[in-house]
């Protein structure tokens, strides 16, 4: 239908086209239009299957891709980025480098807003005709090529194809998409003069496209040395299109351009083994590549000797160089020896450097070995270097103008190709602005990562293949800037004559968006939290039927009426059902209940339309618009439509519309007696509000019937104007929801609504049943629904689909929802119920956070727990930890042992599993602090603070590899993530216990690190009185029943890809990169929300600016900010709008205006009114003056000029309560979504590594 529409629309044109009085690309990329051919190419039935087939393709591609190889993607010709919203989720986020081009930079700006949640995105230009180097491309430097029907588009189609296949590495491929059919594409873009620009009419003589036999043929020629293809499901000889996956041939390989020259700098290069042969070929490769001094030296933890090596080195720039070598320490104590020998390393290289009293002199590069202390693919063969690398964070807070990097490099057997790869990295890093701001480096067997740290938003996406639990669509914050969210509810349970459906498909009415917005005042909401209860109609496959059902059984195919549609299981009254018919979807069935009911309702039961009759259908685009005119025409009455936009206003047309009139303006009133020749109408079927709806009565012939589907002016309790009234007009207003809460009125709506259904032709009283037009979205892109509905720029109806196909949606736990009904079966926990028969293990357990958690324990149904601290039973809380749980039947075994010794702990575990409860988890909450500057940390200190982190846990881990435990739980710290101030081995210690997490999930093993924050109450910064401190660093602590509550959900998180390592905490990065320097690092953008700027300044530093200019050029000022924010909500470019053109010729509407506000009230706590914006003479001008006058400024008018509201804006249209309506959206306006919020590492959100580069 969204073709149809836009060819309709260029039809209508053809003419002024041909005689060039107007242009087919203008046609199509104004603001309507544009919408209507995204909806084509991204939703459209044929578009949605042809982009399945494409991420089938994709999938296969992924499953035998590197798992430590960055994947670089190039899309050509991505247009309006419907392929580019298929592929997009299926992309690993943390090794993808994705470059969205077109021809055109006209689609980028909306594709930035579109994709913004994608930061692995960059955007720009390519033109398959032009010179790869003249447009800034490389040859192979991609290694996927995506084109959906964009190769076509080339003049000449041959060389474009061998420049595509020049762009692709060795081992790449090109994934496209190609119709076949010139009467597919040419109604649309037939007018298009790049249509026809093709020079190789030899290849193509009568149209651009080729068949399905020419494809494979043309790619071996150009290059590509085997293709994969697929079909369409068309009968045999109609091969409408193909999706094709053609691989550039060769094999990956590592080679790379030489490094940047060496600057004019000294290297000193120290192994901390001598048996490791990589720093003698380093200092070899950095001499052959123009190094002025490389030296490889043996100070290692003698300060002294560095001081004397640096300055031996000159007076210039000089990088240090330390390379962790030598294998893995299998013993406990010989792994804290070498995590303390390095981290004295790093303190003797800091004390010479600030011997020297030359600060910017010094750069310093921690090398080590793949550890685990990120969450970068590839091997873990070392976690004891990420206590190393714990103590380069540390230092490079404590000491800042010691330019510290680290870099994790996996090695192979030849180390001369190992130093080729590292010196490459030293020299073009220190060459290049860019790449110096990244201060962690991974480079895996593959490619070169840098890490980005990111906070976990608390919905967490269902694993493929896992069965997902029950969860409905809840609406948070309703209101303006309210946000969309599926959660976990009960599992539905079928009462008597009741059904459970598995809901496959369920679409939006106008009233779901006005409960989003909060317009829906209580009585609407029939008793239901406005959160809850949204959707009225759905298609799906019943699962369970109650007593006293017979018309169904478990595996029909039904659709139907009912509340809480939008969601993925409800339960229905029998009563509301009907069987799909053969050969309908679940889309399409799901488009049809409300419209179908609610016009049998309006048009039979209440207006009692007669042959003959006139009917005035507004909105008659939407869904209960289509199904009015459908329903009127098949009764013999004569329909005059309206619509909001001309696309659908020529749609209109095409299907027959004699009478089609523009619904966003009043005089639709004369143009409707002009066509009736004074006589007016006998039925008005009314979607708009305001001056419209008033209007609307003057239209009706006496004894005329005005059916009121709106329901905006009924909840304003508006008045109407009563002299229409006086020619025996009747006025009626129709809510759905109200018949569905009268059993005897929905009785007879639905038997006669069911008939239609059933059997798919007409009854007596209804007409045949036809599907209605639609756009389907996924569930997981449900708010891109809303806003599509919310700004109406949708055809017929919008469905949600539930289909496996469709990229997950992350679903919410349901611990933040209200208590279950009576008769709701409970959820099962997330976290695992433990075995009431077995053991579980506690270290540091007697006292503090170790004893709250082993409390927490016994909650989820532990039974036996050892817990095991070096004072045992005798430690001052062992005995109320045990006293606390035996009411409980918990028994409770303190052991006095040190868990760093492998003997004592081996004792323990032996005494465990005599006792006859084997073990089956283990908690490491053991810990030591020693809070002191690196400078001041001896072997000595610094041993004491490793030994119960890093001993500890590899005597567990140890002892308890090939145990079939529940899981291996280990506690770090928030800090090890920023490196804090005096926590160096602290850091060092938690960031071993994290990559033994990870190297633990490499062997299947279980594991899991959470990294806290300040645990209040009990912890160790409540027992120290730190938490006012802690609070000036925007670190807030955490109640530990909360702590704990977060854990039980990531214990009980058994997805295959579910993280190792997750950070608890509630902290403001922003007022903590005040003091730690290495927040402000790329590393750890993801956490610090920007800086105020000058396109945000608040309210205060916005006065202070204006009271230092004239008017003048305050209003110049303020005419520049609104332009910025304007064209965010616009999506599009600043220089792109004129503040003295109205703002209603670039599409904005009362939702956009209320986007523009919400962002005015937060950034400067300015409250105006919607329709002030809207009638501020209509420009960002006008505007401005309006803002310069709420922020208290003295303004002085322009003649002729008011700053009060201005005279009434055009027409609205209303949505309807309980219908769905389909005219333009309601009022007070929502935003486009959810308002920016700046990330933070809050409560149970994960901060994990990523970002190939």
């Amino acid at each position: 239908m969204h073709r149809i529409a836009l060819a309709t629309h260029l039809t209508r044109h053809l003419a002024d086209v041909l005689t060039g009085r107007a242009s087919a690309l203008a046609l199509l990329s104004a603001e309507s239009a544009a919408h209507l051919l995204e909806q084509y190419y991204d939703t459209a039935p044929t578009s949605r299957f042809h982009n399945r087939l494409a991420q089938a393709l994709l999938r296969a591609l992924l499953a035998h891709w590197p798992a430590d190889r960055a994947l670089r993607v190039l899309e050509i010709g991505a247009g309006t980025g419907g392929m580019t919203a298929a592929l997009l989720p299926l992309l690993p986020a943390d090794r993808t480098r994705y470059r969205y081009t077109d021809v055109s930079p006209a689609y980028l700006t909306r594709a930035r807003n579109r994709f913004g949640d994608y930061d692995f995105v960059e955007y720009g230009t390519f033109d398959l005709d032009r010179d790869l180097a003249e447009q800034g491309y490389p040859p192979q430097g991609f290694d996927l090529v995506v084109a959906a029907n964009a190769l076509h588009t080339a003049k000449d189609l041959e060389p474009a194809l061998g420049r595509v296949a020049s762009l692709l590495a060795p081992g790449g491929h090109l994934l496209a998409f190609e119709c076949h059919e010139p009467e597919i594409l040419l109604p649309v873009f037939g007018a298009l003069d790049s249509f026809h620009h093709r020079t190789d009419t030899g290849l193509r003589p009568g149209s651009p496209l080729l068949t399905r036999e020419q494809w494979p043929a043309l790619l071996r020629r150009c290059g590509f040395t085997s293709c994969a293809r697929t079909g369409d499901t068309e009968p045999p000889g109609r091969d409408h299109a193909s999706v094709f996956l053609a691989a550039a041939g060769g094999a990956p390989s590592l080679a790379a351009a030489p490094p940047s020259p060496a600057p004019s700098a000294a290297y000193i290069v120290c192994g901390d083994t001598a048996d490791d042969p990589l720093p003698h070929a380093v200092t070899e490769a950095l001499t052959a590549h123009g190094a002025g001094h490389s030296v490889l030296t043996d100070a290692h933890t003698d300060a002294a000797a560095w001081t004397r090596a640096l300055t031996e080195s000159g007076t210039g720039e000089t990088t240090v160089v330390l390379i962790l070598g030598g294998a893995e320490p299998d013993d406990a104590e010989e792994a804290v020896a070498r995590a303390t020998h390095a981290g004295q390393t790093l303190r003797a290289v800091a004390e010479a450097h600030r011997s020297l009293g030359s600060p910017a002199g010094v750069r310093l590069w921690l090398v080590t070995r793949p550890h685990g202390a990120e969450a970068t693919p590839g091997p873990i063969t070392h976690p004891t270097d990420a206590a190393a690398w714990g103590v380069a964070r540390c230092l490079a807070n404590e000491e800042p103008d010691l330019r510290g990097r680290r870099l994790s490099l996996c090695r192979n057997d030849d180390p001369a190709a190992d130093a080729a790869r590292l010196v490459r990295e030293l020299l073009d890093t220190e060459a290049s602005e860019t790449a110096e701001e990244e201060d962690e480096i991974v480079l895996t067997a593959h490619d070169r990562f840098v890490p980005r740290e990111r906070a976990l938003p608390p919905a967490v996406p269902l694993a493929d293949g896992a069965a997902p639990p029950p969860f409905a669509l809840r609406v948070r914050r309703p209101g303006l800037s309210y946000r969309l969210a599926w959660q976990e509810i009960p599992a539905p349970v079928a009462g008597a004559g009741e059904v459970v459906v598995e809901v496959r498909a369920a679409a939006l009415n106008y009233r779901d968006i006005m409960q989003t917005v909060g317009l829906l005042p209580t009585e609407a909401l029939a008793g239901s939290p406005r959160e809850e209860n949204l959707g009225l109609e759905c298609a799906g496959v019943v699962t369970a039927c109650g007593p006293g059902v017979d018309r169904f059984a478990p595996g029909d195919r039904v659709v139907g009426l009912l509340t809480g549609a939008l969601s993925s299981h409800v339960v229905s009254p029998a009563r509301n059902l009907w069987p799909i018919p053969a050969g309908v979807t679940f889309a399409e069935a799901a488009s049809v209940p409300v419209a179908l009911c609610t016009v049998h309702y309006s048009l039979l039961y209440t207006a009692r339309m007669r042959a003959g009759e006139t009917v005035l259908v507004h909105g008659a685009a939407g869904g209960v618009g289509l199904a009015a005119l459908h329903y009127a025409r098949a009764h013999g009455a004569t329909v005059i439509a309206t619509a909001g936009s001309e696309p659908k206003r020529d749609l209109l047309r095409a299907l027959g519309v004699e009478h089609v009139l523009d619904s966003r303006s009043l005089d639709f009133t004369v143009q409707v007696m002009d066509v009736t020749d004074g006589r007016g109408v006998d039925i008005v079927l009314n979607s708009l509000s305001g001056q419209a709806l008033a209007r609307g009565l003057e239209v009706l012939r006496p004894g005329g019937r005005f059916i009121e589907l709106g329901k905006r002016d009924f909840y304003e309790d508006r008045t109407l104007p009563l002299r229409p009234f006086g020619s025996h007009i009747s006025f009626h207003g129709v809510d759905l929801t109200t018949v569905l809460r009268d059993p005897r009125l929905l009785g007879d709506l639905l038997e006669d609504v069911g008939r239609t259904l059933g059997d798919g032709r007409a009854s007596e009283k209804g007409p045949e049943f036809q599907p209605l037009p639609h756009t389907v979205f996924p569930a997981a892109r449900v708010a891109d629904a809303f806003l599509l509905m919310r700004h109406s720029r949708h055809i017929g109806k919008v469905v949600v689909t539930f289909d496996p196909l469709d990229e997950p949606c992350a679903v919410e736990p349901a611990s933040s929802l209200a208590p279950p009904p009576a008769r709701a079966t409970p959820i099962a926990p997330r976290a695992p119920q433990l075995h009431p028969d077995a053991s579980y293990l506690v270290t540091g357990g007697t006292s503090g956070f170790g004893a709250a958690t082993a409390q927490w324990l016994a909650g989820l149904g532990a039974r036996h727990l050892a817990l095991v601290s070096r004072s045992g039973a005798h430690g001052p809380e062992a005995a109320a930890v045990r006293d606390a749980l035996a009411p409980d039947g918990v028994r409770v075994t303190a052991y006095a042992a040190d868990v760093a010794d492998a003997e004592a702990m081996r004792r323990v575990l032996k005494d465990i599993d005599e006792n006859g409860h084997p073990l089956r988890g283990v908690v490491h909450a053991a810990m030591a602090l020693d809070d002191a500057p690196l400078a001041e940390l001896t072997a000595e200190r610094m041993s004491a603070v490793l030994r119960p982190k890093i001993a500890g846990a590899h005597v567990l881990d140890t002892l308890t590899r090939g145990r079939p435990l529940d899981f291996f739980l280990c506690y770090s710290s928030t800090t090890a993530m920023v490196g804090n101030f005096k926590q160096s081995a602290y850091t060092a210690g938690n960031l071993y216990l994290e990559g033994l997490a990870r190297l633990r999930r490499r062997h299947g093993e279980a594991a899991l690190t959470l990294a806290w924050g300040a645990i209040g109450e009990i912890g160790y910064a409540a027992r120290n009185d730190l938490l006012d401190s802690l609070h000036g660093l925007g670190i807030e602590p955490l109640a530990p029943h909360t702590a704990l509550d977060h854990g039980r959900l990531l214990l009980g998180d058994d997805r295959p890809d579910a993280p190792a390592v997750v950070g608890v905490s509630r902290t403001d990065w922003s007022r903590a990169a005040v003091l730690l320097p290495l927040l402000r690092a790329p590393r750890l953008g993801g956490l610090v929300p920007p800086q105020v700027g000058d396109g945000e300044a608040t309210r205060e530093e916005l006065l202070r600016r204006l009271s230092l200019m004239d008017e003048e050029t305050a209003l110049a000022h303020l005419v520049d900010q609104l332009t910025r924010l304007l064209a965010e909500v616009l999506h599009m470019e600043h220089e792109a709008l004129d503040p003295h053109r109205r703002l209603d010729s670039y599409g904005m509407d009362s939702l956009m205006a209320a986007q523009v506000l919400v962002s005015l009230n937060q950034r400067y706590e300015l409250d105006i009114p919607p329709m002030e914006l809207l009638r501020s003479n209509g420009t960002i001008a006008e505007f401005a003056r309006i803002v310069q006058l709420r922020l208290g400024l003295q303004v002085t008018a322009p003649p002729g000029a008011s700053p009060g509201p201005g005279i009434p804006g055009p027409a609205t249209e209303s949505p309807a309560a309980a219908v769905e309506s389909p005219a333009a959206a309601p009022e007070p306006p929502a935003p486009a979504g959810p308002l920016p919020v700046p990330p933070q590492a809050g409560p149970g959100r994960s901060v994990t590594a990523g970002g190939a580069r």
